[in-house]
């Protein structure tokens, strides 16, 4: 979560009292948002100092604090601060999901500002009390989290949000997504931040997961042009090309078929495994490709000689020759299908 400005709120001790020397708020925040650094930090400082000075106003009038008396104002100043946190991200979204976490902040409030403390440890603990009811708010606060400061709250966020999916969370991750390609179309990681895209990229291949569980179709384009920019920048077994492919099956959108029938032809193991009866198979990357066409074109597995392992959390194949026989016989269904409905680009 980008660090905010920790004594944002604390105007509000001095709501009912005209500022002795008015500033236009605006105006500055202008100013820190604009491109010239020494202007932002210059209008940053102002609005700090401001800000202070009429909270500390508010504060001198109170007189003499013990230390209980200060504990008690710190944790007031640090529950205006989270406020400030979700209500900037309210500030951005759309008015759907502004509703949803309206709702959300109504019933639980102090839950909510603990999403958003500064504490990482309070950001982490407060993220196994979001209750888990799908297209919710709380399915907007996950995806908000995804943005987080620290990794770790980063990625238990998303590993939540693929757990709990719905269209809430696709829209959700479908913007933070478009977000991370801007970044990446503006030159801001290759200019300015090599080292973060790294960690970014992670980040990017647990969204695409989410979103893939999610089953959120429109995210296509993006995944395909994420998919594109880190799978050059990783070595494989950093960024497993499989589950990206497994995600764009779950989405079943027929954009992805390209990409898709051009990974039949690398067929790089992944794992072994067995099926409920014993037979031992193994998983590749062609493989995954396969199964995510079958399930875009609605097929079943077993047209093709794919074999579920015994747990079912992937398919494979026997042999090599088995494999071969299924790639050919769906390379031979998807040509006898009509030319109007296949992708441009397919083979």
């Amino acid at each position: 979560m980008i660090p905010l400005l920790p004594l944002l709120l604390l105007v509000a001790f001095q709501a009912t009292q005209p500022a002795a020397d008015p500033v236009r708020y605006a105006d500055l925040f202008a100013q820190v948002l604009g491109e010239d650094r020494y202007l932002a930090e210059d209008a940053r400082e102002r609005f700090i100092q401001a800000y202070a000075r009429e909270a500390l106003a508010a504060v001198d009038q109170l007189g003499p604090l013990d230390f209980a008396a200060q504990t008690k104002l710190h944790d007031a100043f640090e529950q205006a601060h989270a406020e400030v946190r979700w209500r900037l991200v309210r500030h951005d979204l759309p008015p759907e999901d502004r509703a949803l976490l309206d709702r959300f902040a109504e019933t639980y409030p102090q839950l909510l500002r603990r999403l958003f403390h500064a504490s990482t440890d309070e950001r982490l603990a407060a993220l196994e009390r979001i209750p888990t009811v799908p297209n919710s708010g709380a399915a907007v606060v996950l995806v908000a989290m995804a943005e987080d400061g620290a990794p770790e709250v980063v990625e238990r966020a998303l590993k939540l949000a693929a757990a709990q999916g719905g269209p809430v969370i696709g829209r959700g991750l479908h913007r933070y997504l478009r977000k991370i390609q801007r970044l990446i179309d503006q030159g801001f990681f290759a200019d300015k931040h090599p080292d973060i895209e790294l960690v970014v990229g992670q980040y990017v291949h647990q969204a695409i997961r989410a979103v893939g569980a999610a089953e959120y179709a429109e995210a296509t384009p993006v995944v395909l042009s994420l998919t594109a920019h880190f799978a050059r920048r990783y070595d494989p077994n950093m960024w497993p090309i499989a589950d990206v492919l497994e995600a764009l099956g779950r989405m079943k959108d027929q954009r992805a078929v390209p990409l898709l029938l051009s990974m039949l032809r690398e067929p790089v193991l992944l794992r072994h495994g067995r099926t409920a009866d014993g037979r031992r198979i193994t998983r590749t990357s062609a493989d995954a490709a396969l199964v995510a066409l079958v399930r875009i074109f609605d097929r079943e597995p077993d047209a093709y000689g794919l074999l579920a392992e015994q747990n079912g959390s992937f398919f494979g194949f026997e042999s090599t020759d088995r494999r071969e026989q299924g790639i050919a016989a769906f390379r031979a269904w998807y040509a006898a299908r009509p030319q109007a409905s296949q992708p441009a680009g397919g083979d």
